[in-house]
């Protein structure tokens, strides 16, 4: 297939480069990994997630949706991670939106117990400032009630409460293009651990994420993001470089555009 007919098809140059650099960076990553397996001065990790998100309008004030997602360590493959997330959310306005649910993650650990953990959550997205209607700033407060059970070490269970902090955005790309809009998502983390009792490699963490973002029509989009990870092992401790992920996300609006008005696209 020539460059002509990929344009004519409606595949756009940038989304192409995009995947190029993206799985690039993939196998780069993991060629480096499997060199430095021997060495105790690699801590660290690359990990690859792939998420579906599904979105459902019950009612013009709440909104159903959730994520279905894979996590799987680039390095050695010595673990990976499946979790399911229905969420619900009360659409009031144009600038905040209280939001709860329920996760339910699964680990499989080869070096440690696998691991079933249980998420009930809530929390509120507020858009703050707006610019021309479009260009917002997303502030997303969230408090996650954390019940985990170590399956091969006789159920053993632990809870703990998580606080987390996220401010993003999305810059939209200047690209012309007759079915296809192109976005960069931006995005800060910060997560809080309220006490030490879950079995759990770090004390806190921060995620800095950047990405594209094609919204393909009025039901599809997909996104190639990445992200550094820092973490630390005790509040006394600095946040240190830690994982390396590479996600690919795909959306899907059950509704088309006329039933999801002012229904933004913001990340769980």
């Amino acid at each position: 297939m020539t460059w002509i007919s990929l344009r004519k098809s409606g595949c756009s140059p940038i989304w192409i480069w995009a995947v190029i650099a993206f799985f690039s960076g993939f196998w780069i990553l993991q060629a480096d990994a499997v060199r430095a397996q021997d060495s105790d001065s690699s801590k660290v990790t690359n990990q690859l997630w792939a998420d579906y998100y599904g979105y459902w309008r019950l009612k013009p004030s709440v909104q159903f949706y959730g994520d279905m997602g894979f996590r799987y360590l680039i390095d050695d493959g010595s673990w990976w991670a499946a979790n399911i997330r229905p969420s619900v959310r009360l659409m009031q306005g144009n600038w905040i939106e209280p939001r709860g649910g329920l996760g339910v993650f699964f680990t499989y650990n080869e070096q440690d117990s696998n691991q079933l953990e249980l998420r009930p959550w809530q929390g509120a997205l507020i858009r703050w400032p707006t610019v021309n209607d479009r260009l917002h700033l997303r502030h997303y407060f969230r408090a996650e009630e954390r019940l985990q059970w170590q399956t091969q070490m006789d159920w053993e269970f632990s809870a703990q409460l998580r606080l987390r902090y996220r401010i993003g955005s999305g810059l939209p790309l200047p690209i012309l293009h007759p079915a296809h809009h192109f976005s960069v998502p931006l995005s800060a983390e910060w997560f809080l651990n309220m006490g030490d009792d879950l079995n759990e490699r770090f004390f806190s963490r921060a995620r800095y994420t950047v990405g594209i973002r094609d919204t393909i029509n009025d039901r599809w989009s997909v996104e190639l993001l990445f992200t550094l990870q820092e973490s630390r092992s005790s509040a006394e401790e600095s946040f240190d470089l830690s994982d390396r992920l590479f996600q690919v996300r795909i959306r899907h609006f059950i509704q088309s555009r006329d039933m999801r008005t002012k229904m933004a696209m913001d990340d769980q």
